[in-house]
């Protein structure tokens, strides 16, 4: 995939190329695309779009402000409503612009795929894709791809009209201040800011154009093994064997998450909740006047221990049993290899090696996929997850 420099001045250049605009380029590698069982298309990603109409004007000023060491000097220029209007209106529109750059770089991405392994209208029913554990990876066809090729192209163009007409009213203000601002060094500080902004939407852009590899590699993998003619014993025990290697991952996954739970303090609300239901009545009699003061310290300062040791104790044995679960995942997919080897050996031993070695090779797909999606719900998952502070 060609590789872009996105910044204002390259959005501003398809318009009008000799625009007095900072010379600074930022570098975004968008991706796209598929995962999932819905629909392999760039959509669902305006949820992680920075939403600059909805920042107040203090938010939207500290933002700034950490940008560079000229940016608080700038921000505080900021010293009108209009202005800031202005500023924000602006940001949405290079946030904007580049969404849609990634956008039109998403929907390139997918028609190359599809051109390149004829993947066109690929689609795997649902209960196929349990069955085997992978996705449904239902491809858009030809036609619709190359409508919304046409669209984003119509969206640019009208997009970088609107962009022009705010940057001249940028460049109109700025220059009647006293002293004028430095439009060149707040163009900068508006497209830094929106980078910034964009991180989560690039990362997902980045996550679904490798998942969309992963996909089909791992579905190609299932087509071959299929291609060699197995009986209905061999088929059923590769699926146990496929199947056991996704619960696998989904107990690490489980653990990981719970890992990164414990190190960040933000443990599960499902726990504070049981505990504080159990304490309810000891907490309850505490709040009485009858207790001696001194008394009811103590009395507070070993129930908060005891919760604090209860936490760590569940937390202990929730992750000795799952690390026991994984081991047990793997000694079950050792002996169904084993079975699979030890049943078939009266067929030839060339087509038994040939699918055994086919089962790995789908293994070593399928755990590169859910090794993938394991790592990128772990990056962000804490984007999301409600915060549940420990004793």
């Amino acid at each position: 995939m060609t590789q872009h420099r996105y910044s204002l001045n390259a959005l501003l250049s398809q318009q009008k190329p000799n625009h007095p605009l900072l010379d600074t380029a930022r570098t975004i590698f968008p991706r796209a695309d598929a995962s999932d069982r819905r629909v392999q298309s760039p959509h669902g990603f305006k949820t992680v779009m920075p939403q600059y109409s909805n920042i107040s004007n203090q938010k939207l000023k500290e933002m700034l402000s950490n940008i560079n060491e000229h940016s608080h000097k700038i921000v505080c220029s900021l010293d009108t409503n209009e202005k800031l209007q202005s500023v924000r209106n602006m940001m949405h529109l290079i946030s904007t612009s580049y969404y849609i750059l990634l956008q039109k770089d998403a929907w390139q991405d997918l028609h190359d795929f599809g051109t390149k392994n004829g993947t066109w209208s690929m689609k795997i029913s649902k209960s196929i894709a349990r069955d085997h554990c992978t996705c449904q990876m239902i491809t858009p066809p030809k036609r619709l791809i190359e409508q919304r090729q046409k669209m984003i192209q119509r969206q640019m163009s009208k997009t970088g009209m609107e962009l022009q007409k705010h940057f001249l009213d940028l460049l109109t203000w700025t220059q009647q201040c006293s002293p004028p601002i430095d439009v060149h060094q707040i163009s900068e500080i508006m497209d830094q800011c929106v980078e910034n902004g964009l991180r989560r939407l690039k990362d997902k852009f980045n996550y679904k154009k490798t998942m969309l590899q992963h996909n089909y590699d791992d579905q190609q993998a299932i087509t071959k093994f299929y291609s060699l003619h197995p009986t209905k014993e061999q088929i059923h025990l590769a699926k146990k064997i496929w199947q056991s290697v996704a619960a696998e991952f989904k107990v690490k996954e489980r653990q990981e998450i719970l890992r990164k739970r414990i190190s960040l303090h933000r443990l599960p609300s499902s726990i504070d909740r049981s505990v504080d239901q159990a304490v309810d009545d000891i907490k309850e009699m505490l709040e009485s006047s009858v207790i001696d003061d001194d008394e009811c310290a103590n009395l507070a300062s070993r129930c908060s221990k005891t919760i604090t040791q209860f936490k760590c104790d569940i937390m202990v044995l929730t992750l000795a049993t799952m690390d026991n679960t994984i081991r047990g995942h793997i000694k079950k997919v050792a002996e169904l290899r084993q079975k699979f080897l030890s049943d078939h050996q009266h067929r030839s031993q060339l087509v038994a090696k040939e699918l055994y070695d086919v089962i790995e090779e789908r293994i070593q797909t399928l755990r590169t996929r859910l090794n993938t999606m394991l790592q990128n719900k772990l990056k962000s998952f804490f984007d999301v997850a409600p915060t549940t502070p420990n004793e």
